[in-house]
């Protein structure tokens, strides 16, 4: 069991942010988060960037498009590790682990950390993957 550490202070708060999730393998809870918080905030911007099994998921993506804020983009393969960046300003990045208990993350409201670490994820997943 993963013991949680809480909840991020700013998260919540939607200007108008872009915010870019890369998961290894399709999550099902993240992708029913983001169609509830896109449709709900249009001024939001969402790049959810996986491995997707578009047999199973590609109806599904099809129908979070008409919203307009979301873009989605198939990995070549799954990679190893979750990242999340909202606006350069948080970031949060865990290695893939075999077990759960082992999962250790970097979480950083430090925007030099966020910046650093934004302006190479997205354009090596960028480089590795095609859009939906």
């Amino acid at each position: 069991m993963i013991e949680n550490l809480g909840h991020s202070a700013t998260w919540h708060v939607f200007r108008t942010q872009v915010i870019t999730i890369i998961t290894p393998t399709v999550e099902p809870k993240v992708l029913e988060a983001l169609s509830q918080v896109a449709y709900e905030k249009k001024s939001a911007r969402f790049l959810y960037t996986t491995n997707w099994d578009l047999g199973k998921y590609g109806p599904i993506v099809e129908k979070m498009k008409v919203f307009g804020n979301i873009q989605f983009r198939n990995l070549k393969s799954a990679n190893d590790f979750w990242a999340l960046n909202r606006d350069g300003e948080e970031i949060v990045l865990c290695p893939k682990a075999n077990d759960e208990k082992d999962l250790i993350a970097i979480v950083s409201i430090q925007e030099g950390y966020a910046q650093i670490f934004g302006s190479f994820i997205y354009p090596i997943f960028q480089a590795n993957s095609r859009p939906i």
